[in-house]
């Protein structure tokens, strides 16, 4: 586990279980405590990711962010926490049955029922993130070809 906090703001991160090791690069919880609004700088990172925002235990936004190839600002909006999954290239194909293309540099809004998120019950991280491994777990396709997750591995290593 990974945890960073300054005075109002608080960030940690939760690696994937074996199972979801090759998807999944890591969860992570990134808290804005304060009353006013947290900007920050998103960095290409090589992830794609599926974020969560949760004002007083209920979802206040629910989206997708593709591959980034420029740093670009945003906010954190006040008394938030944000719940963000990086997800791995192979991912998409076999967790997400979906092409990600569409989203290269940009969001796409989801709706709160995406894939039973809103079933969350948003309590501590740890809970949080085995709620998530158990949603992504069932959508996980039960063939998946060794020289794709190969190809995955490299990438990442």
């Amino acid at each position: 586990m990974y945890m960073a906090n300054n005075e109002n703001q608080v960030y940690s991160e939760l690696y994937p279980s074996k199972a979801l090791d090759d998807f999944v690069a890591l969860y992570f919880e990134a808290k804005n405590l304060s009353d006013e609004p947290h900007e920050i700088t998103i960095c290409p990172d090589g992830y794609f990711k599926l974020i969560v925002q949760v004002l007083d235990g209920e979802i206040i936004r629910c989206f997708h962010t593709g591959f980034w190839s420029n740093e670009f600002e945003t906010a954190i909006p006040p008394n938030v926490i944000s719940y963000g999954i990086k997800f791995k290239i192979i991912a998409p194909e076999y967790i997400m049955k979906r092409e990600i293309k569409s989203i290269f540099n940009s969001f796409e809004q989801l709706s709160p029922d995406y894939w039973g998120i809103n079933t969350i019950k948003f309590s501590s991280f740890k809970e949080v993130v085995e709620q998530f491994e158990n949603i992504l777990l069932r959508r996980l396709e039960s063939q998946i070809q060794s020289n794709r997750i190969r190809l995955s591995q490299f990438l990442y290593s």
